[in-house]
């Protein structure tokens, strides 16, 4: 028939008890298929029929098959019975049950939840009570690009502008680089030099170019789509390259900036009371009209604004407002920006055109269930190192009381008691580590779950986790005994002018274990201190490398040295071998440049004199320059100061007094308020 399955039906029952031997003749005379050709040998096999009276029911396992998330759509099982020749019956998602044999295959599965179910008859005729069951999830949708910023088309745009894609769902970090997502200036070919990260918390890839883009200028932005493209975290590609077009401002900035979003949202409920306030921008604005004046906070029905701190992140053109504590439970909450001549300005000077106001309104109790981010090792990873741990990162805090050896345990498959281990819940990152006592055997597959429902872990307001969160594994087959080596860093061992926003990267020769990267493994401190910066440590599976991504900007002018930890306590390939030593090496941040260069020309006559400086730029990381004038030339009389913005090259001063000596210098100065040393002094007499 189409199962090729020849079947010999005796014409009564077998004896109880009894062994019998079956046989399917080969050679000229036995079995051929359809072209004539016999079976090679006789095929010889025993069974032994059940003893009378057999009562008790087979036990059912499904030894093989899918679970956690998969991005295919179909499916294929493997089972078996603990009694021989027993005989099977499977269903689908609660479907009616129909004969089969293992392995067992589906196909066209809708994206969600599937379970599938298998029950063993024995000899005599007796069925599993509790079938075998392995639940699901199919997620075969490609993501999509729901927004961009610029939007399409868009005239006008900030020099200074980043480049945002939100997509439909979360993305998998790894492949949103500088490869995938794309700046060209029409007209050229090169891609612009910039930074590409990803907002998970907005499902958002952005592009920070290196330096200002070009006034006047049409620019291409593309996501790329395909196989080589931006996967979600199942691993579903974007489709096809998602392309979209804005052209830069004119030279001269004349345009009020505008505040293009906000957090929370306006109208928003459930707010945690932790939350801040933040409104983007649609260009780069002046920090110092960014104040506790201009950026408020006030309870509904409250005449006092709440007590923050209000900053300005220029990076992501962000006002922040932090209140000093907790907002009150389930009260509603009005932001207000300042527009107007009193209000915040862009660095050209231009003000917000009125006030942005909006309202969110504070959760009055958490009821929300904890969720599992993410797991390591990957669920169906492979060559998974022998003395791995099994770690899951909770999307929120929990009741560390609720984590143990019970609710977290690790199987090796085809075995029922969970291996022994450690299991510990590290507060600061929601992560729970499960560490065996001994290393896993090689070559081995390992279930691990981490147990829901009422007697399964709970978040800190008591919450439980809905469901098991059950993922599989195999270690790595016995056989390497070859030690990792770094084969090359970044930045470079001894490299100066180093951007001080610069992540360190170390590649390796050979795939490694990601958990035995961490901040203990990999870091970073600068030369004359003891304490590592702090800094966030992943690791690139496809390129092999780690990645240590500081939390904030090094300083400038200092030296830097990165250590990739070796040894038995050290960094790890995936068989468990130990980078032989540390992988030390330095380097050292560009320095905060004073100007260079200047000169002062006086022009005009009687009291409509003016008196022009020019200086030469050097720095890449200054917030604004400083101009100090002075009526001697060690600035001692009548010290005026001005400023001007980041990048500014050129001052004029207008307000001079005739038959005047003026002296000019120069400082370029940080966000923090540190200054550059002064350029050389200029000095103009005044007729």
């Amino acid at each position: 028939d189409a199962t090729k399955r020849a079947t010999l039906n005796p014409s009564a029952n077998l004896v109880d008890g009894a062994t019998y031997t079956a046989t399917v003749k080969g050679g000229a005379g036995g079995a051929k298929d359809l072209a004539g050709n016999p079976l090679a040998a006789d095929k010889v096999w025993s069974f032994t029929t059940a003893a009378a009276g057999d009562t008790t029911a087979p036990e059912t396992t499904i030894d093989a098959g899918p679970s956690g998330t998969v991005t295919t759509r179909s499916a294929t099982f493997e089972f078996s019975s603990s009694e021989a020749s027993s005989i099977y019956e499977c269903r689908l998602d609660s479907g009616t049950w129909s004969g089969c044999s293992s392995p067992k295959g589906y196909t066209d599965l809708v994206d969600g939840s599937h379970t599938f179910e298998v029950r063993a008859t024995d000899v005599a005729g007796n069925t599993d009570a509790t079938p075998a069951s392995r639940t699901w999830t199919v997620e075969a949708t490609a993501p999509t690009v729901t927004s961009v910023s610029p939007a399409g088309g868009a005239t006008g745009v900030a020099v200074g502008a980043d480049v945002t894609a939100t997509f439909s769902e979360a993305m998998d970090a790894s492949t949103i680089n500088g490869t995938t997502v794309m700046l060209v200036k029409q007209s050229g070919t090169s891609a612009v030099a910039a930074v590409v990260t990803y907002d998970s918390t907005n499902t958002s890839a952005i592009l920070n170019p290196n330096a200002d883009l070009e006034a006047g200028t049409t620019y291409t932005t593309t996501v790329k789509g395909g196989p080589s493209g931006a996967k979600d975290v199942a691993g579903n590609p974007l489709a096809t390259d998602k392309v979209w077009s804005f052209t830069t401002a004119a030279a001269g900035d004349t345009t009020a900036p505008t505040v293009t979003g906000v957090t929370p949202t306006d109208g928003a409920t459930g707010v945690a009371v932790t939350v801040d306030a933040e409104a983007t921008f649609s260009e780069a604005m002046d920090a110092t009209t960014i104040t506790g004046t201009t950026v408020t906070l006030v309870r509904q029905g409250a005449e006092t604004a709440v007590a923050a701190a209000v900053t300005y992140d220029s990076t992501t053109r962000q006002a922040i407002l932090n209140p000093n504590a907790n907002l009150e439970a389930g009260a509603t909450y009005t932001a207000t920006v300042k527009g107007g001549a009193s209000g915040v300005k862009d660095t050209a000077g231009n003000a917000l055109a009125s006030d942005k106001v909006w309202s969110f309104t504070t959760q009055v109790a958490d009821i929300t269930a904890p969720t599992v981010n993410s797991v390591a090792p990957a669920n169906g990873a492979t060559g998974v190192a022998v003395a791995a741990n099994a770690q899951a990162v909770f999307s929120e805090a929990m009741d560390a009381a609720t984590i143990t050896d019970s609710s977290f345990t690790l199987v090796k498959q085809g075995t029922t008691t969970p291996v022994a281990a450690s299991v510990s819940y590290d507060s600061a990152s929601d992560t729970t580590t499960l560490n065996p006592g001994t290393d896993l055997e090689a070559g081995v597959a390992y279930t691990a779950t981490v147990k829901g429902g009422a007697s399964g872990v709970k978040d800190v307001a008591g919450n439980a986790l809905t469901s098991d969160k059950v993922w599989s594994f195999t270690t790595a087959a016995a056989g390497d005994t070859t030690a990792p080596t770094v084969t090359e860093v970044s930045p470079a061992a001894g490299e100066t002018g180093v951007a001080v926003g610069v992540d360190a990267t170390a590649t390796f020769s050979e795939t490694v274990d990601a958990t035995t990267l961490t901040t203990s493994t990999f870091t970073l401190v600068r030369q004359g201190t003891t304490t590592a910066v702090a800094a966030a440590v992943s690791y690139d599976s496809t390129n092999k490398r780690a990645i240590l991504n500081p939390n904030v900007n090094l300083q400038d002018g200092a030296s830097y040295t990165a250590t990739v930890k070796g040894g038995a306590n050290g960094v790890k390939d995936v068989a468990g071998n130990a980078l032989a030593s540390d992988k030390v090496w330095s380097f050292t941040v560009e320095p905060l440049a004073a100007p260079t260069n200047q000169t002062a020309t006086r022009s005009g006559t009687g009291d409509k004199q003016r008196i022009d400086l020019k200086w030469v730029d050097n720095s890449s990381i200054e917030a604004k320059y400083v101009i100090e004038r002075a009526t001697n030339a060690d600035f001692t009389s009548n010290l005026l100061t001005r400023e001007v913005g980041a990048n500014s090259t050129s001052y004029r001063d207008t307000s001079l007094a005739r038959t005047t000596a003026y002296y000019y210098r120069v400082f370029a100065m940080k966000s923090d308020g540190t200054r550059s040393s002064a350029s050389n002094t200029a000095s103009v007499l005044t007729k």
